[in-house]
């Protein structure tokens, strides 16, 4: 049985944007190799405890007889190979048959470790499909290598382990993801419904809405099994990269969805410093968006606790027959404090009132000092003082409670509570009448001619009212009492039988709220 070699090497192919970030592994295809980006190339070890690369003596000029690397596209074809070169002066390029390269190290020996790698670009690298490859997403560059030539060591490894002999690969092929950058722009409209922020509270999920719709006058189809649509986050360290939206473990936990049946979710990856979520039509032909339709993504389970501010969305389109592959970047913040709908929330992303304040703790609304501001707490509320009441307020001054103008308003000064007065004499000063559920709260009631023992039917039903003898012009009459039949009033007078006719007697009704 043949043991498996080792690799002794580790190859990065990237593109670098003007901000730094990487797109790893990938080609361009498709665009004017003039203006391509250049193509980086990362040399590294893989598993080897350091690579020494030595030059060949006397050799300056690449060639299929002297070289330390060759490259191999295979799949796509080159535009104009001829072209390309190599940014740097310790490479020599050869190029043969179009489609391979020879890069021969002419500088001193240089040693590569866990610490050291080697760093190349190679300028004007575009790619084109033939017609029958159009459906193509992936291409292939192969990396050979000898380790000696003429019998000359020009690549040196010093195994992981002692004792290894001839253990390591002379080859390795790595696959790239092609971009494509022929055709026009994609003509879509990207942005989110209603409000771009998710709370950082670390406790309450939020949810973001992307529509995406299309602005040209003709429909743009999405390919079965080979356009895509990405969805990426971006992902670090909350102190490294605190405009990132959350680490790679909290952003796995958030779902994103397009409404409707038609796209498959197809995978989830980190990339660089972003989380992808990849989406692909369902079935053949794909998916068509006619001209100013819309879909939507959803993002739900949102939680993050990262510093305010924003971090970016990105929408990538991929593989759209007679468009170049396309990004659309959109802002979301990071924010305690969202307001959709024109209500306000805080700790809450679907606030059902104009201020609506969430969590556990205490909230203060404060002024200069302590002792002026407002504080909810345990669903007390306090005015300068931390509350143990459903309403406490403490300080010197007048409190006003108003309605519109001051007779409406209620005035606590020194001590006096004054309704519908701004200058409470007594504990209870009120101006006005009193009034229970709409209703008077007292009444009084005056009745002539009575018999012994009268009865009299009122609408102030005994259940609810009170009444007491507010006066009589003679002097015998005794009390008033409900009776038990039919729920009617008494006024008893049965002790004194000789009482004439034609008594006087006011009675007060006061509703029970005030005595019971």
């Amino acid at each position: 049985m043949t043991a498996t070699k080792k690799q002794p090497f580790n190859f990065l192919f990237y593109y670098e944007s003007d901000t730094g970030e990487r797109t790893k592994n990938a080609l361009l295809v498709g665009g004017d190799p003039s203006t391509a980006s250049p193509l980086h190339l990362q040399i590294g070890i893989q598993e080897a405890k350091q690579i020494l690369i030595l030059p060949l003596p006397g050799i300056t000029t690449a060639s299929p007889s002297n070289y330390h690397l060759k490259l191999q596209f295979d799949t796509a074809k080159l535009l104009q190979p001829e072209q390309i070169t190599v940014d740097s002066d310790d490479w020599d390029l050869h190029l043969e048959k179009d489609t391979i390269f020879y890069l021969l190290w002419k500088k001193e020996e240089v040693t590569l470790d866990e610490n050291n790698s080697i760093k190349l670009m190679l300028n004007g690298v575009m790619a084109t499909l033939e017609s029958t490859q159009q459906n193509a997403t992936t291409t292939n560059v192969t990396l050979s290598w000898e380790f000696k030539r003429d019998g000359i060591t020009i690549i040196d490894v010093t195994p992981t382990a002692p004792g290894e002999t001839d253990p390591y690969e002379k080859s390795f092929t790595e696959t790239l993801n092609i971009i494509q950058q022929q055709g026009l722009a994609i003509p879509l409209y990207v942005g989110f419904f209603s409000s771009n922020r998710v709370l950082n509270t670390n406790n309450q999920e939020s949810e973001l809405r992307l529509r995406i719709t299309n602005m040209s006058n003709s429909p743009i189809t999405f390919r079965h099994d080979l356009s895509q649509l990405v969805v990426a986050l971006e992902v670090g360290d909350a102190n490294t990269f605190p405009w990132a939206l959350g680490t790679k473990d909290l952003l796995n936990g958030v779902v994103v969805s397009i409404d409707g049946d038609k796209w498959g979710f197809k995978k989830i990856e980190e990339k660089g410093r972003m989380l992808e979520w990849t989406f692909t039509p369902k079935s053949d032909p794909g998916v068509e968006l006619k001209s100013q339709d819309t879909m939507i993504i959803k993002l739900s389970q949102i939680v993050t606790d990262y510093p305010t501010g924003m971090t970016n969305l990105y929408l990538r389109s991929h593989y759209v027959p007679g468009y170049r592959d396309s990004e659309f970047i959109c802002q979301i913040e990071k924010t305690p404090l969202v307001y959709p709908d024109k209500n306000v929330g805080i700790g809450t992303t679907t606030p059902t009132a104009k201020l609506q304040i969430n969590g556990t703790g205490t909230t203060f609304l404060s002024g200069n000092g302590a002792t002026n501001q407002v504080t909810i707490q345990d669903g007390n509320l306090g005015i300068g003082t931390t509350p143990t009441a459903k309403l406490q307020i403490d300080g010197t001054g007048t409190t006003f409670l108003s309605g519109n103008g001051t007779a409406n308003q209620v005035v606590i000064q020194d001590g006096n509570l004054g309704i519908g007065t701004t200058d409470p004499k007594g504990k209870l000063d009120m101006q006005g009448s009193i009034k229970i559920n709409g209703s008077p709260a007292m009444k009084s009631e005056e009745y002539l001619y009575l018999e012994p023992d009268i009865l009299f039917s009122l609408e102030q039903s005994p259940e609810e009212w009170g009444a007491f003898i507010a006066g009589s012009r003679i002097i015998f009459t005794k009390q008033v009492n409900a009776s038990d039949q039919d729920k009617n009033w008494k006024i008893i007078t049965s002790e004194y039988n000789n009482i004439l006719k034609g008594i006087r007697v006011k009675v007060l009704f006061i509703r029970k709220e005030f005595f019971e």
